[in-house]
């Protein structure tokens, strides 16, 4: 069993952020002691919008917030190398569509280099209007999955410090010698996979994937992605190491239930008012609704569109940024009240003995042994984020492993 922490850095707008990046390194010092696997950080650009206000919800309920503040994970990532020994670093995730497959080989090798082999690089095509509009990143939903399958394909080349030549449906380059070479002979690509499609992408290329319960997926949907993944890989002769598939779960950890859950739908209610401010999905409901139709919204089970959408991928082909949020129904992402039940009752979010159950129970449905737990979420302080933590590694992560901190090694 392993357990790592995901911080995202979503912070209050005109927050020091010197402060919230300390914030972030100091987190991961203290993961590290208190005996976790790993701990991860995610990758977004530009803010949110100024002028518009999710939900019009009152000053009062939410103080405008930008989704997170690290366009780049890397110098995070080796400041806290730096700083640490045995943490596993890891992205989640490293939007691939959005630079040149080389430049990103170079800073991970950079970075793998002088933290002593100790990546985890999580990569996925992203989501959202900004990345086409801004960054020339494809819009439409079958495009990007092929430039992300050939920005890996090219990366993979470029890592074995020989000369390499690619021509493909997007990138052209003859005999380089990419430097540095990386310090491990195969770097750790996990793909970040919401869908049925890519999962089985993953699968049948031999790669670990990383997946989020919420909110893009319920736990039926989830359930089915991992037990098609694990057919597709065995299928195709590859091995399944449970321990390289991290699961990323919302976790806040009190010391009672009834605090937990009081704080845990507070904060989820914030996060979604703060992710809807960045992808805006919402807002450009209303917007189509307005702009022709009848406005009427189909009745769906929650974010059961990405199951559809998923299912074997053809279904996705043609859908834009602009159109899904890697296919979920955009009008159900704004039901607040509906999104804010579906955390408190699915993620681990409780008192130690509740969250230990839950994750009995996920690993005895899911078969899940690398469980990366998401804290800070919602703007949620430092203060609370640390206690949370420091209570699941005292009193939950004893009932699962000794120590969860991995032995160093650049093979």
């Amino acid at each position: 069993m392993k357990f790592g922490i995901l911080f995202p850095r979503s912070v209050e707008v005109g927050r020091n952020m010197h402060e919230a990046y300390q914030e972030w390194v100091d987190l991961g010092v203290e993961v590290e002691r208190l005996g976790f696997w790993s701990f991860w950080t995610t990758q977004h650009h530009f803010g949110s919008e100024r002028d518009y206000r999710p939900f019009d919800v009152p000053e009062s309920e939410w103080t405008q917030s930008d989704f997170d503040t690290v366009p780049d994970p890397f110098p995070l990532l080796a400041y806290l190398g730096a700083k640490t020994t045995r943490l596993r670093l890891g992205t989640a995730v490293l939007v691939l569509n959005w630079d040149h497959p080389l430049y990103m080989a170079e800073r991970i090798a950079m970075v793998d280099n002088l933290t002593n082999g100790r990546l985890e690089i999580g990569v996925s095509r992203g989501a959202g209007w900004r990345g086409p509009r801004y960054l020339g990143a494809p819009a439409e939903d079958d495009v990007a999955r092929r430039k992300l399958a050939e920005a890996i394909e090219f990366m993979e080349k470029a890592w074995t410090g020989e000369p390499f030549s690619h021509h493909g449906e997007f990138f052209h380059m003859d005999e380089v010698i990419m430097l540095p070479k990386p310090v491990r002979d195969r770097l750790p690509i996990i793909i970040g996979a919401h869908t049925k499609g890519s999962a089985d992408w993953a699968a049948r290329h031999g790669y670990p994937y990383l997946s989020t319960v919420w909110p893009l997926n319920d736990l039926p949907a989830h359930k089915a992605n991992i037990e098609h993944y694990r057919a597709v890989a065995t299928e195709c002769g590859h091995e399944v190491d449970e321990g390289t598939l991290p699961h990323n779960f919302f976790m806040y950890c009190a010391e009672t239930d009834e605090e937990a859950v009081e704080y845990g739908r507070r904060q989820a209610r914030r996060f979604q008012i703060t992710l809807e401010a960045y992808y805006q999905y919402a807002k450009r409901a209303r917007e189509k609704a307005a702009g022709g139709g009848d406005g009427q919204v189909e009745a769906h089970s929650l974010f059961s569109q990405v199951v559809r959408d998923g299912a074997g991928g053809e279904d996705a082909v043609g859908k834009t940024a602009e159109d899904s949020f890697f296919g979920a129904d955009a009008e159900v992402m704004a039901n607040l009240d509906r999104v804010t039940d579906t955390t408190v009752e699915s993620q681990l979010i409780g008192s130690p003995e509740t969250i230990v159950n839950k994750i009995k129970e996920y690993q005895e449905v899911l078969g899940i042994q690398y469980f990366v737990l998401q804290t800070g979420w919602g703007g949620m302080p430092i203060e609370k984020s640390l206690a949370s933590v420091r209570r699941f590694a005292e009193e939950v992560m004893p009932h699962f492993v000794e120590s969860s901190s991995p032995a160093i090694t650049t093979a």
